[in-house]
């Protein structure tokens, strides 16, 4: 589709003038540039499957993502292309994702998280870069042959890239499952009855110390007072070996006697 300028004019990329009585006169606007956008969207519309409505104004943007997401290639960690958005790869200026690799470093770099393990690498292998598109191998030099940079076009990915990638995958797969366990291990341990007791008695010798000033003989309370903070201590005491101890180890679920009112 072309520019369509004001009727009349003779300059292709003329502007419109927005009239104003009696001062500017306003451009006349060609049926072109009316029926033209018009025709170029309603194809854009068809060639995404739809039927024309004048019902749906967003029409052009679902032909839109239609046809995207049908003729452009998605990236996945196996194939260079276009960032489907929530896939979790990172996005660079022209949408598509990265490797770096350094065999000297134990390095690997994918969606710009890196991770470094043991793998094989050819000798002499630097490092390998790659853009998404394409990138190149950097090999050191020896004493016969300098240092040379290895061009790497888009269809060697599947066997020059791709290999490192499945390594990275594999690593974070390890770590991940590594951590998982980690995890539940220490639940299981911050769950297990020793451990509950354990914070139980903790919050109990909390309460108690926090009223020991109370029974001290110079301490203003009258033996009713007395004989009820003693009673709160004892319960206090005797919690850990109650039916039901030790419950979620001296949370909320733990049930704490309730502090008399004298505290």
């Amino acid at each position: 589709m072309k520019y369509n300028p004001p009727a009349g004019s003779q300059d292709p990329d003329a502007k419109y003038v927005t009239g104003q009585p009696g001062k500017v006169r306003g451009s006349a606007v060609p049926a072109e540039a009316v029926e033209h956008p018009q025709r170029e969207i309603v194809e854009v519309i068809r060639q995404a499957g739809l039927t024309p409505s004048g019902d749906d104004l967003g029409q052009l943007w679902k032909a839109l993502q239609q046809l995207f997401t049908e003729k452009v290639a998605v990236a996945t960690k196996e194939k260079a292309g276009i960032v489907k958005p929530g896939s979790g790869l990172s996005v660079k200026e022209d949408g598509t994702l990265r490797v770096t690799v350094v065999p000297d470093d134990r390095l690997v770099i994918v969606d710009g998280k890196a991770l470094t393990f043991d793998f094989n690498a050819p000798w002499r292998m630097h490092a390998l870069q790659w853009d998404g598109k394409q990138g190149h191998i950097e090999w050191k030099g020896n004493g016969h042959e300098p240092p040379r940079n290895e061009l790497l076009a888009a269809d060697s990915y599947s066997e020059r890239v791709m290999p490192y990638v499945r390594l990275w995958e594999e690593e974070k797969a390890r770590l991940e499952k590594a951590a998982a366990e980690a995890e539940a291990a220490r639940l299981a341990e911050y769950n297990s009855d020793a451990a509950r007791f354990e914070r139980l008695r903790a919050e109990r010798d909390r309460r108690l110390s926090a009223t020991d000033y109370l029974l001290m003989q110079d301490y203003p309370l009258s033996e009713g007072q007395r004989t009820v903070v003693q009673v709160y201590r004892q319960t206090l005491r005797d919690l850990p070996s109650q039916e039901g101890a030790p419950w979620d180890g001296g949370g909320e679920s733990t049930p704490w006697p309730v502090m008399p009112a004298v505290i």
